[in-house]
């Protein structure tokens, strides 16, 4: 399975055994590997972009839907994981001017619409956690980025 870039001359390829790797394309003949991406162990059966080419989508034989966000190609970032137990799923990133929401459309579900813009996820994780995020949550669930108070307490 592969995906190119909308963005850039950067190709995403999967391998059977769950192998993500980024390769730049600026030479087309010469294609280099500028990362191999983690968190996958299963087959890609679906790769796509964003619109902006920031982040990487991938749906894993298991139905494992993957994140990345390969916004510096060189140093991607595992942005997280959905977990889809209703069977087999359609992933499509719709060509909205943000390039923000990831559609998965499962086969039994109906459709579900998910944010994943930064302050969505945000937003998700203060309203889930009921008082202000954590350094340690941050970690858990934004990793890679410096940790900042994302939730203000109410007062």
């Amino acid at each position: 399975m592969s995906a190119l870039s909308p963005a850039a001359p950067l190709l995403a390829t999967g391998n059977p055994n769950g192998i993500v790797r980024l390769w730049s394309m600026t030479d087309p003949r010469h294609p280099t590997v500028v990362a191999t991406l983690s968190g996958s162990s299963a087959a890609q059966t679906v790769m796509t972009f964003s619109p902006d080419g920031e982040v990487l989508v991938g749906e894993d034989s298991q139905s494992i839907i993957h994140l990345w966000d390969v916004s510096g190609p060189g140093s991607p970032v595992t942005v997280g994981t959905i977990t889809q137990s209703s069977g087999p799923v359609t992933v499509s990133l719709p060509a909205a001017p943000t390039g923000g929401r990831l559609a998965a459309i499962a086969t039994s579900d109906g459709i579900d619409l998910l944010n994943i813009s930064a302050s969505a996820i945000i937003r998700r994780l203060c309203a889930g956690s009921g008082d202000p995020v954590t350094a340690a949550q941050w970690h858990q669930y934004v990793p890679g980025l410096p940790y900042e108070t994302p939730c203000a307490a109410e007062g």
